[in-house]
């Protein structure tokens, strides 16, 4: 890679502090500033704004390069964001830090799922159409239409140029604004021919059977407002829920189509699948009887926005012992051996987000603000004993949830999945990738009936 650079980063309270080689030359790369000049306000809006539009624009999974309003560059994948901050992994480390220290960034590699797999044609171009130059697109800006553009590894985008200038494109992909810096594009070419466009969007529209009734109503917020400017009811969604974690909710309409809500979206949820719930419910009556190295986390039905459940969570990191270090080094699968040879399990994001958080659903076990004396945040290498901060507990009873090590827990999807460590919220899950262990990687084990 162009300008490859090294750094070491030591994480203080959300601020980055970098020492290493300086770069030689600036870096393209996207700029994380509004495109169109906005109404006069003031630079607290100002800032808050652009915060909330890299949140928005940052894809979990990706591969950037960030530039710093310190002026330090990091490169890596993103694990997780939520409104206030971001995780990246770089160099094997998981670092996290304010959305608001990010002055620029590129995405260099995207997400599985989001490009497009690259066309065998022998090399000849990403398809039969118009092969253009990056000054042919600059002349012509977003007049070019839908375009496929492949970068230096393989990966093919396609979607609409939003903005274009001598170093960055940025490509509206699915409503998504990507930047793509010029120096990673290998091809640009003008998307299918129009009867290409009509077979796929053909195949796309037909009729797909659903899931038989009954089925779950889910209210999310109206994006649209009366004339006086108040928002209008909200909006009911029908179908089966497939999932439905502390992220949001997924759901398979009576048509086939897959839809996936956000938590922060959702005003209600009205459940009318009998057998599943059902199931849940007898689980929930049955008697469940905890060791005493294990405490009992009890949420009970009735509540709102809140789930069901009972299950009983190891008190302290593995090996589960009040003085003990915790064991790092450990991948989701050995994670997965050691509990089950005690007869147990890894516990589930949803189980261990409320575990962590307890009835209230606090952001932190010990309550709603951040305190950085509560528990350990001093990150890889230098992990305490359990039990040794006493204000790091939950209401139920639970240490260390958060700071000192990650742990490994199983994802609505069956995937690994990372909660706890430095910096973490109750709420924070981190994408597993293919649950290798790292230093920073450890777990405890969960029983339920």
């Amino acid at each position: 890679m162009k300008n490859a650079v090294r750094f070491d980063v030591l994480l203080i309270a959300g601020a980055v502090l970098c020492a290493g080689a300086q770069v030689n030359a600036p870096m393209p790369m996207g700029e994380a500033v509004p495109e169109e000049a906005a109404a006069v306000e003031s630079p607290a809006v100002e800032m808050a704004r652009q915060k909330d539009k890299i949140i928005d624009e940052i894809i979990v999974g990706g591969t950037y390069r960030m530039r710093l309003t310190t002026g330090d560059i990091l490169e890596g994948i993103i694990e997780s964001k939520d409104e206030t901050s971001i995780i990246i992994e770089t160099e094997g480390k998981p670092y996290t830090f304010r959305a608001s220290l990010i002055r620029e960034y590129v995405l260099l590699v995207p997400p599985s799922g989001l490009a497009r797999e690259q066309a065998d044609d022998g090399g000849k171009g990403i398809s039969e159409s118009e092969i253009l130059s990056y000054q042919e697109v600059l002349h012509r800006g977003p007049s070019v239409g839908m375009v496929d553009i492949r970068i230096i590894n393989g990966s093919v985008f396609r979607g609409v140029i939003a903005s274009i200038d001598q170093e960055t494109i940025k490509l509206n992909v699915e409503g998504s604004k990507i930047p793509i810096a010029r120096e990673v594009i290998d091809q640009i070419a003008t998307a299918p021919s129009v009867s290409d466009e009509k077979k796929a969007k053909a195949a796309k529209e037909a009729p797909k059977k659903g899931p038989g009734g009954p089925y779950d109503t889910v209210y999310v917020v109206s994006p649209e407002t009366d004339e006086q400017g108040k928002p209008l009811p909200p909006v009911a969604i029908i179908g089966k829920i497939t999932r439905d974690d502390a992220t949001g909710i997924s759901l398979e309409t009576p048509k086939g189509l897959q839809r996936t809500l956000k938590r922060d979206r959702i005003v209600r949820v009205q459940k009318h699948s009998t057998s599943p719930y059902e199931q849940k419910i007898k689980s929930y009556a049955a008697p469940l009887f905890c060791p005493k190295d294990m405490v009992l986390v009890d949420m009970p039905p009735g509540k709102p926005d809140r789930p069901f459940f009972k299950v009983c969570v190891d008190r302290y990191e593995y090996p589960n012992r009040k003085g003990a270090v915790p064991q790092g080094n450990a991948s989701y699968k050995e994670a997965q051996q050691a509990c089950e040879s005690k007869g147990k399990r890894l516990c589930t994001a949803e189980e261990w987000q409320w575990a962590c958080s307890g009835l209230e659903g606090y952001t932190y076990p010990y309550g709603w603000q951040f305190d950085k004396k509560n528990c350990n945040t001093k990150g890889v290498g230098q992990f305490e004993a359990s039990g040794a901060r006493k204000r790091c507990v939950g209401k139920f009873g639970l240490y260390d949830m958060v700071g000192n090590i990650f742990e490994w827990v199983t994802g609505a999807d069956g995937k690994p999945m990372l909660m706890g460590g430095p910096y973490s919220k109750c709420q924070t899950v981190s994408p597993g990738m293919d649950g290798d262990a790292k230093p920073q990687t450890g777990f405890r084990c969960c029983k339920s009936n």
